[in-house]
């Protein structure tokens, strides 16, 4: 009998603690850094993150096909895609995300309607020593 109650206060203690904090709580489930790309933009276009910390784009721009797609190849949303294969874009809802594995800076563009070198739907992620003051 001890055993059991023991349980069922276990069993409390726990929703309650659900309770407290909430399914969801706080971010439901922590993406780090995001850039939306919403009106053909991605904003924020500038964003400074961590060696080892991810980065999330989020599509949320209504009837238009784009990519996150570096200038130096070294991540693609959607390598597929192109103006005659927007089967392979990505759409509004879609999600990419990349861990950025050393310091740098890395510009990234939307092929179908910016290009490399900051043109049209661009943007650019600053990757710094985990601790650096710069943030």
């Amino acid at each position: 009998m001890a055993e059991r109650t023991a349980v069922h206060g276990l069993v409390l203690a726990g929703m309650a603690a659900l309770m407290v904090v909430g399914p969801g709580a706080g971010a439901a489930e922590d993406h780090g850094h995001e850039i939306l790309i919403k009106d053909k933009a991605f904003s924020p276009a500038k964003e400074v993150v961590t060696v080892g910390e991810a980065l999330t784009w989020v599509h949320e721009d209504a009837g238009a096909f784009h990519t996150v797609t570096s200038d130096d190849g070294s991540f693609d949303s959607n390598p597929g895609c192109a103006a005659k294969k927007t089967n392979r874009c990505m759409r509004e809802g879609g999600v990419f995300r990349h861990t950025f594995g050393k310091v740098g800076e890395f510009r990234y563009y939307s092929r179908l309607h910016g290009g490399p070198g900051g043109r049209g739907t661009s943007g650019v992620v600053k990757v710094v020593p985990e601790g650096a003051a710069e943030r």
